[in-house]
């Protein structure tokens, strides 16, 4: 009988102790981070000095993982205008929008032109190319 005591003893402290061992801890992924909210790309393309007047204009989205592509074709006019915008997010949180204007006059003069502006969230930025009486404007805000 004494021996069924220290044996029930034993066994019970021992199945006691498994009892109480602290739980495995369960792997908890970190907190995700909130996805980068999209921004908006308003741009206008200007003709200056030879028939005043907006060229081509539009506004895009920009995804914070893709950017955005748009391509624009001028119509009506006697000239053949096409504008390829890229706007790519960065890490520090601007966009880099680059530019490709091409435009061919009536009498057969072209223009190409590539400028690139990286703008802060908020801000509104300008670059402009100018010929023998003719100019380009292009104006670019992230909103």
């Amino acid at each position: 009988m004494v021996r069924s005591i220290v044996l029930a003893s034993i066994l019970g402290s021992t199945l006691l102790a498994c009892a109480r061992a602290p739980a495995a801890r369960q792997a908890v992924a970190p907190p995700r981070s909130p996805e980068p909210a999209g921004v908006a790309v308003v741009y206008r393309l200007l003709r200056i000095g030879d028939g005043d007047g907006v060229v081509l204009s539009g506004r895009t989205l920009v995804d914070p993982h893709y950017g955005a592509r748009v391509d624009a074709l001028g119509a009506h006019t006697s000239a053949g205008q096409r504008l390829e915008l890229d706007a790519r997010p960065r890490e520090d949180g601007s966009v880099l929008v680059q530019v490709r204007y091409e435009e061919t006059s009536a009498e057969g003069a072209k223009i190409e032109w590539r400028p690139a502006v990286r703008l802060a969230h908020g801000s509104t930025g300008r670059a402009e190319v100018n010929g023998s009486g003719w100019g380009r404007v292009f104006e670019v805000s992230v909103e």
